[in-house]
């Protein structure tokens, strides 16, 4: 089932925070690679204390990050 999160927003200055929007794009690096590869966010998914990003590399989804909730995460939800 995917998530209603759409975007997760770290910090607690709206402009200089951290964003992860389901659908877009970040430079990561995987172990063994010398240079950074693009990876997509594909879903956000809510648990008991954190937001799980999980992103496509090539045909595999992997979990990228953690995030706790805490009073400087914000999150944005897809409207029904």
């Amino acid at each position: 089932m995917a998530s209603n999160i759409r975007k997760v927003s770290v910090g607690t200055n709206f402009k200089e925070s951290m964003n992860y929007s389901v659908d877009s794009n970040h430079n990561i690096y995987i172990k063994g690679e010398d240079k950074p590869t693009s990876v997509q966010v594909c879903n956000i998914e809510e648990s008991e204390k954190s937001y799980l990003i999980y992103v496509n590399n090539k045909d595999e989804v992997h979990l990228w990050k953690k995030i706790p909730k805490n009073e400087q995460t914000s999150i944005e939800y897809y409207i029904d």
